[in-house]
């Protein structure tokens, strides 16, 4: 019987090591972790962030908010946001970008400076193209490139197409005096001469010359030349270009031409006084030639 007492205490003594070992060995053992890290998913188009969402176990919430730097349908961010942990089976918000309320101003009409001012305070960048219009004054906004409404970003570039007036501008008044190719009478009408971005224009209707001959075209280039001078010195003489419906002209018989001078050579575009010379020959491809010699007044 005493030996039996004995031995009780010692098994006491054993279960109490084996309790204190595993106790000690539980309190080393990493807890387990059981949340999801939130990915990156800005930039993401929306589906592709759901899939992503779905596929570690969350549940994807979408929410929109404007945005003027991510375009529609694009993720701007997550709540939680990227890097937090969340547990599985937890929503996490998907904030997506419904667009820019930012639009392009009704501009169009307004003077160029005016129009560019407005753009800038609206963060816009701004660029300036030039080109004839018939119905918009000179310095005056015809229309914009994204156009008039159309939703833009912060920092986008928006181009003004600016107005140089009309690319047609014609003489209030003109008088025109020839010298006769023959010894009998020559007859020439014209209309007022006008003016575009390139070119002088006299247009001629009507013309009769007493005398047989053709336009020098001795490349066959299909139209005659010329000169013209601002005096009648022919000290800087400018090349023209004469656009006739036949090369031959008959005696007696009319004929209309075209005659177009550049003015880019001419260095002027309003001149008040020119003088020209139409080269004129028996065959158009001959070397030697007779001019017709103009004088022309003009008031702009």
């Amino acid at each position: 019987m005493k030996q039996k007492k004995r031995l009780i205490p010692l098994a006491v003594c054993v279960l109490l090591v084996i309790l204190c070992f595993c106790g000690c060995a539980s309190s080393n053992a990493e807890p387990t972790v059981t949340g999801v890290t939130i990915p990156n998913l800005a930039g993401t188009d929306v589906e592709s962030a759901k899939t992503i969402l779905a596929g570690k176990g969350l549940i994807p919430i979408v929410a929109k908010e404007e945005s003027e730097s991510y375009e529609e349908g694009i993720v701007i961010r997550t709540e939680p946001a990227a890097g937090e942990t969340a547990e599985v089976d937890a929503s996490v918000t998907i904030v997506v970008s419904s667009g820019s309320s930012l639009k392009v101003p009704p501009v169009i009409g307004d003077q160029e400076e005016q129009a560019a001012s407005q753009l800038k305070r609206l963060g816009l960048n701004v660029e300036t193209e030039y080109e004839y219009d018939d119905g918009i004054e000179e310095g005056f906004v015809i229309r914009t490139m994204p156009d008039v409404g159309d939703v833009v970003k912060e920092n986008d570039t928006v181009t003004l197409y600016v107005s140089l007036g009309s690319e047609t501008v014609s003489t209030q008044q003109s008088y025109l005096s020839w010298y006769n190719l023959s010894e009998g009478q020559d007859d020439w009408e014209f209309d007022n001469p006008y003016r575009t971005s390139e070119y002088l224009v006299i247009v001629c209707n009507n013309v009769t010359i007493q005398k047989s001959f053709e336009w020098q075209d001795r490349y066959e280039n299909g139209f005659g030349g010329g000169v013209a001078c601002l005096n009648d010195t022919f000290d800087k003489k400018v090349p023209i270009k004469i656009e006739y419906e036949d090369v031959a002209v008959k005696k007696g018989e009319p004929f209309s031409i075209t005659i177009r001078i550049p003015l880019k050579e001419l260095e002027t575009i309003n001149p008040t006084d020119l003088y020209m010379e139409l080269y004129t020959c028996k065959e158009h491809t001959d070397t030697k030639t007779t001019p017709i010699r103009l004088s022309l007044t003009m008031t702009w």
